[in-house]
C-alpha cells in the first residue's frame, strides 16, 4: 500500500520508499546471481564415481562406447566395472 513511483503526464520517479525498496531488490538479484553461478560452477566440475556391476558380455560389447561417451560428458567422474555374473 506504499507508493513506490511518482508519476505526472510528463515523467515518473521513484518516492524515498521507492529508492530504498530498488537498493534492496538489486542486492537481493544481485545474491541470486551470484548463488546461481556457484551452482553452475559446482555442476560443471562435478567430481565422484559410478559402478556398474555386468555380466562380461555386457561389458565387452555395450559398454566401451557408453563409458566412453560418459567420460567425454562427466571426464572427473570415474567409472568402476564389477563381474557380476
Amino acid at each position: 500500500g506504499v507508493p513506490l513511483f511518482e508519476r505526472t503526464t510528463r515523467s515518473v520517479t521513484l518516492t524515498t520508499v521507492g529508492r530504498v525498496f530498488a537498493r534492496s531488490a538489486e542486492q537481493l538479484l544481485d545474491d541470486l546471481d551470484v548463488a546461481l553461478l556457484g551452482i553452475r560452477d559446482i555442476s560443471s566440475s562435478r567430481l565422484g564415481h559410478v559402478t556398474i556391476a555386468c555380466v562380461p558380455s555386457v561389458a565387452y560389447y555395450f559398454l566401451p562406447n557408453l563409458i566412453a561417451n560418459y567420460h567425454r560428458r562427466f571426464p572427473r567422474i570415474r567409472v568402476k566395472l564389477l563381474d557380476a555374473s
